[in-house]
């Protein structure tokens, strides 16, 4: 096993273990294998060895599970977010919602501080639940 520290690079690069930004860990298994980059916590770190080796299979598997227990903690104020965005900015009836006034709602959603509250909570939920999932010493509740 060969941990990595290095620098950030200028393309975004996430997490992979729970998603989140890559900061300057990686995990290889030997010198010019391909690099897993990582995040700073602890947690992730530690279970590097194990997301490195996993089939795609078992991770997607992982995945779907984190999505539907983050958008059940989040789904509601994400959708109160964008149900007020479209209110506020006149788009009542979306059947009359044309290119146009759609451009101006996503613009408008990109600002919203509440939305990217929600979704912020969204993304640190799907990460918790990631690295609980893959932690054997976690409890399943």
């Amino acid at each position: 096993m060969t941990v990595l520290f290095g620098r950030k690079t200028p393309v975004p690069v996430i997490c992979g273990v729970c998603g989140r930004g890559a900061g300057a860990h990686g995990y290889a298994l030997r010198d010019y294998s391909r690099v897993l980059w990582l995040c700073d916590d602890p947690g992730c770190v530690e279970q590097a060895s194990k997301v490195y080796n996993m089939k795609t299979r078992d991770l997607n598997d992982y995945e779907r599970k984190a999505f539907n227990e983050a958008i059940g903690h989040s789904a509601d104020a994400i959708f109160e977010s964008v149900m007020t965005v479209l209110w506020e900015h006149g788009a009542q009836n979306l059947n009359e919602l044309d290119a146009d006034k759609f451009d101006q709602l996503k613009r408008a959603a990109t600002q919203n501080e509440k939305l990217q509250e929600a979704m912020a909570y969204f993304q640190n939920a799907f990460a918790y639940s990631l690295r609980r999932q893959l932690d054997p010493s976690q409890t399943p509740f």
